[in-house]
């Protein structure tokens, strides 16, 4: 669990690489914003890679958790897939743009963070089996292994953010997945 002093720096940290990038960025940095002295901040930290894990980290199990509660609220597949797909890819694309340095703190975290990158799309396509496990009677009659059914939804769903160009043409691809599951499940 993240501990007060941790969340202040993570929160710091968080505001000074949107602000500025990973690169940039320096410990003392980090420190100012934090409103702390940079050996205070050492003593916690013992540099800003693991200050951008513990970031990522922290960001990837709350944004699990969120979509987690708001899915289980919902009955119906298409409602919960336009919830997951809304709150964890719109929302990261949203966030991403509004940077001017949010492709290099996506290149960074994969670089830095790229087993905790993995986990969380390990986590999300659990939840999209979660999902999905309801109405696997139907993927079992055309023979399609609900693993990698939901490994190609989670693939394809990442794409589409990775390739949009808009936040208007993310949904667009987003709503065109969603009704491709909706035609494979028959829910």
């Amino acid at each position: 669990m993240v501990i007060e002093k941790d969340q202040k720096i993570l929160e710091a940290a968080f505001k000074v690489f949107a602000a500025y990038g990973f690169k940039r960025v320096t410990m003392a940095d980090i420190a100012k914003e934090a409103g702390m002295s940079r050996p205070a901040l050492y003593l916690v930290f013992p540099n800003k890679e693991a200050i951008f894990r513990a970031m990522v980290e922290k960001f990837n199990n709350q944004a699990l958790n969120e979509n987690k509660e708001g899915v289980s609220k919902l009955n119906e597949l298409k409602e919960q897939l336009e919830f997951l797909f809304e709150n964890w890819l719109v929302q990261t694309y949203e966030m991403i743009h509004a940077s001017p340095h949010g492709s290099e703190l996506i290149d960074e975290g994969y670089g830095i963070a790229g087993d905790l990158m993995d986990r969380l799309y390990r986590s999300y396509e659990g939840l999209l089996l979660e999902i999905i496990s309801p109405r696997l009677d139907q993927l079992e009659k055309e023979e399609i292994d609900a693993q990698t059914f939901v490994h190609l939804i989670r693939l394809s769903a990442n794409s589409c953010k990775l390739q949009a160009n808009s936040v208007e043409e993310l949904r667009g691809l987003l709503s065109v997945l969603i009704q491709t599951i909706l035609k494979v499940i028959k829910d």
